[in-house]
Parts: structure tokens; C-alpha cells; sequence
């Protein structure tokens, strides 16, 4: 089988590269095919020394193609038509709804070649929710995918309540499946052996990046709240790209409270990061899936994330912590604080649920997938 996938930003994220590996097989041939705008995204998740996966980033995008969508979508099909003999494709995957899923459309009516979508927060945060121009256009991708993977499982509902008329409900509910991204094998291979307990200094853990949209400052508004309550809880913060207002906000907090630490991508150096906390928190307010979520279960953390975001509804059935309301601080700091209250059955559910996030289960999931929508 012969599959193209159409991913814009597969050098913005391991995840996929981990996926496509995953997926290779004596009888799967992969193309993945990424427009781009910077030319060093070419050199980014390069995959080597393997005939079964081609990776080519197109090095052609300008700015003026954010405005132009339509346009941006008839460039990118004709290269990808100049590049691929599209009648020897047997299945596209498109890894977002509108910016890959418009050329997949297009090539459908041209070569009638099916297509399975994946739907992502930029697909719902942006494109349905700002783009009311363009949401026909998503209607009409979805109406014609083979397939459509949901890895946010409460975005099925936003999707189909704001966005999909009524009459078309059940044509797209029939193509829907839930299917969460995988973490990287490293943190299977070394998952905590033992769940955590109660103790009497406990801290708090945040990874990522600190722009607005990762809410930190609400993290840390929360943990001197329950400092100030009489808890003795530690924040630590370990950051990515520095977002003025809160590197502000950790220089104005209490030191003995709140620490940071450097962004790393060192996978070992992470890991002590997780096993010397507690619990995890991050209540984004928007957030396609979250990685980091899956990390800190593996080291037996409990998870605050945010109500229909990321993670939300994958865990109904066996807690592994609580999901809060980003806009409501009171609630951020309920959830850290339940969290630590019940560390020992959380943290024990963290580590039997993180098996389920195996990226050869997924990729296994996914083999079936295109297998049925041929």
C-alpha cells in the first residue's frame, strides 16, 4: 500500500516522525509531503536510510499564503501533483482538516483517490471557529474523508454542535474515530516502578512552553493561594520560550515557592524533572492533545488538564486526575489540591493508563484504519 501524507507541520513536532515510524512495514511505501515558509524546517525530523519512508519539505510558502488560503491550496496541490504520480497513491492522510485536507479534497475529484482526515485544535480553534468563509469548505472535506480521527475526543461535540448542520450529523458521525496520539517509547521503557504517596512537602510540576496560551500565570497565582491557605506546596517550572509577563510574574513570586528551570529537550533530563514532583499541571486554554501529559503519567503523576481540551475524555472510567477550567482559577487550584489529597489511587491509575498510549498500538489502530478505507 501506498500511502501520502499531507502534514504542514511535520517539522514542528516529533510526534508525527514517531508515528510514520511506527507505521513502517514491508508493504506500507510512505510520502510525506510538508509546504513550507522556512527554509531550515527541511532539515527538521529527517527519517534516513529508509526507502519505505520518503519525507520532502517544499520550501515555496510566503507569508501572503496565511491571507490566501484558496490560493495556498491550489499551489500546494499542483506541486504535489508534480511530484508524486498521484494514480499509484493508494490512500492520502490528511493530519489537518483544512490546510491539508483541501488539497486531499482536490485530488479526490481529480484522481478519486480517498482520503482519511485527522482534526486538530487549529481546525476547530481557528479555522472553524474564526474562518466562517471557509467553513463550507471543512463541511465538505469532512462529508468526503473515508475516515475521520478525532485525537481530542470532546472536540466531536464542539465540531458537530457549532460547526456541522444538523442533516449532515449522521453521514459524519459513521466516519468518526477516537484516536489518541502515542508518547515516545522511552518513556514506556522507563515508566516509575511504583506509584506515588502522600507526603508532607509536596510540589508541583509545569513543562512546556509560557505563552499566554499555557496559562502559567494561573498555575502560579494557584500554588501561592494554597501556600497562603497553610499548604506547603512547591511549584517548579520548567519552560520553554520566555514570555514576558510570566518570567514578570515568577521574579515577583515567592522564591521558596516558585523555582524555574531552563527548557531542555534532553529526555533523561526531563525524567528527573517529573520524578521529583508530584503532580502535573496544565490547563491550557486550548490544546490539541498535550505530550506532556502522557510523560508525567508514566512517571506515576496525576494530571490537572483542561476541560474539553487535550486529554479530556480519555479518562472518565479510571481518573488519573482532574480536568478544571482554565478560565477559573478557583477551580485550578481545587483540582492541584485534590490531586495531592489523592495522589496514591491517581498516580496508580497514571501508570496502568499510559500503556493504552503505545505508539505500536496506535500505529496498529492506524493500519487498520487504511486498510478499511481504501
Amino acid at each position: 500500500m501506498k500511502v501520502l501524507h499531507l502534514c504542514n507541520a511535520y517539522s514542528n513536532h516529533c510526534l508525527y516522525k514517531e508515528l510514520f515510524l511506527h507505521l513502517d512495514q514491508e508493504d506500507l511505501i510512505q510520502f510525506v509531503y510538508q509546504p513550507t515558509r522556512n527554509e531550515n524546517e527541511k532539515h527538521l525530523n529527517n527519517i534516513v536510510n529508509n526507502p519505505r519512508i520518503q519525507v520532502y519539505s517544499d520550501y515555496f510558502l510566503k507569508n501572503y499564503h496565511r491571507l490566501l488560503f484558496r490560493l495556498k491550496i491550489k499551489q500546494v496541490q499542483q506541486r504535489v501533483i508534480d511530484r508524486y504520480d498521484i494514480k499509484s497513491i493508494d490512500l492520502i492522510h490528511c493530519h489537518f482538516l483544512f490546510s491539508d485536507g483541501a488539497v486531499a479534497l482536490e485530488l479526490k475529484k481529480k484522481f478519486s483517490v480517498p482520503y482519511i482526515v485527522t482534526v486538530r485544535n487549529t481546525d476547530v480553534n481557528t479555522f472553524f471557529r474564526h474562518m466562517r468563509h471557509l467553513r463550507s469548505k471543512g463541511i465538505e472535506i469532512l462529508l468526503n474523508a473515508s475516515k475521520i480521527i478525532f485525537i481530542t475526543p470532546s472536540y466531536i461535540d464542539t465540531v458537530l454542535n457549532k460547526y456541522i448542520p444538523q442533516k449532515f450529523h449522521t453521514t459524519i458521525k459513521t466516519k468518526i474515530i477516537i484516536l489518541p496520539n502515542g508518547v515516545s517509547d522511552f518513556w514506556h521503557l522507563n515508566k516509575a516502578a511504583m506509584s506515588r504517596v502522600k507526603k508532607e512537602y509536596q510540589s508541583v510540576l509545569y513543562v512546556g512552553d509560557f505563552s499566554s496560551n499555557k496559562n502559567v500565570i494561573a498555575i502560579i497565582d494557584a500554588i501561592e493561594q494554597l501556600n497562603t491557605e497553610g499548604h506547603k506546596i512547591k511549584l517548579n517550572l520548567v519552560g520553554g520560550e520566555n514570555f514576558g509577563p510570566v518570567i514578570k510574574r515568577i521574579k515577583q513570586s515567592n522564591p521558596e515557592i516558585v523555582h524555574y528551570f531552563e527548557r531542555t529537550n534532553d529526555k533523561n533530563e526531563l525524567l528527573k524533572h517529573y520524578r521529583a514532583n508530584d503532580v502535573f499541571v496544565m490547563p491550557s486554554f486550548k490544546e490539541t492533545f498535550g505530550t506532556v501529559y502522557l510523560e508525567a503519567m508514566s512517571q506515576g503523576l496525576p494530571i490537572i488538564y483542561s476541560k474539553g481540551q487535550g486529554v479530556d475524555g480519555y479518562f472518565n472510567e479510571i481518573p488519573c486526575g482532574y480536568a478544571v477550567n482554565p478560565y477559573d482559577s478557583e477551580e485550578i487550584k481545587n483540582g492541584i489540591l485534590k490531586a495531592l489529597i489523592n495522589i496514591e489511587p491517581l498516580s496508580k491509575n497514571s501508570l496502568v493508563q499510559i500503556n493504552k498510549f503505545s505508539w505500536n498500538i496506535i500505529a496498529d489502530e492506524y493500519r487498520k484504519i487504511y486498510s478499511s478505507s481504501l
